[in-house]
């Protein structure tokens, strides 16, 4: 048996899945279970269409795949089947290279997604604190995320955080939101993100 990396709440890949699916969705940061709550209908709804444009701007040409409510996992790099962390964005990409180097290296089904996406969407809701968001963009970062677009449906913007960069970008409604180097082949109005 493997020793359990240094941590606050040690689980294995096989642990995090069953308390996921026996318990609910739940993010692990610092070694805390943060169970997540469900949604409103204008959440999901700007969630799947985000989505569904960056799929229709990557599927086609093979460049990758957003997911709504999808669960990404870092494991410790000494030993890859302990799970350091986890997170659940509203929506993620993640590019081909990634997800090919994922399913080789964990070809089992039903491992959750061993990975870091390129993109990440957060939707304010009505429960989030500021404080908590930071911490979480942060963490972001931290990861290697290099896109980040934190969408607040009650001011109609998007505020863009990107790898590198010390300054957000706070777009309104008529701007265009862009994949920018992470993924030329997107862009679409902001406004659009709050329509059906």
């Amino acid at each position: 048996m493997t020793e359990a990396p240094a941590t606050l709440s040690p689980m294995t890949l096989q642990e995090f899945v069953h308390l996921y699916e026996t318990e609910g969705p739940f993010e692990l940061v610092q070694g805390e279970r943060i169970p997540l709550m469900a949604n409103h209908f204008a959440h999901d709804r700007s969630a799947n269409k985000l989505a569904y444009e960056i799929n229709t701007a990557a599927v086609p040409r093979k460049l990758g795949w957003a997911f709504v409510e999808a669960s990404f996992v870092k494991t410790f790099e000494e030993n890859t089947s302990w799970v350091k962390g986890s997170r659940q964005p509203d929506v993620m990409f993640i590019n081909a290279e990634t997800l090919q180097r994922f399913q080789q290296s964990f070809p089992a089904y039903g491992s959750p997604m061993v990975l870091i996406p390129q993109i990440v969407v957060e939707i304010i809701s009505d429960h989030d604190k500021q404080i908590d968001l930071d911490r979480k963009i942060a963490g972001y970062l931290e990861d290697g995320v290099l896109l980040i677009w934190v969408v607040n449906p009650e001011l109609r913007t998007v505020t863009v955080y990107q790898q590198g960069s010390k300054q957000a970008a706070l777009l309104s409604e008529e701007d265009a939101l862009s994949g920018g180097d992470v993924l030329p082949d997107f862009s679409m109005t902001v406004s659009d993100i709050f329509k059906i």
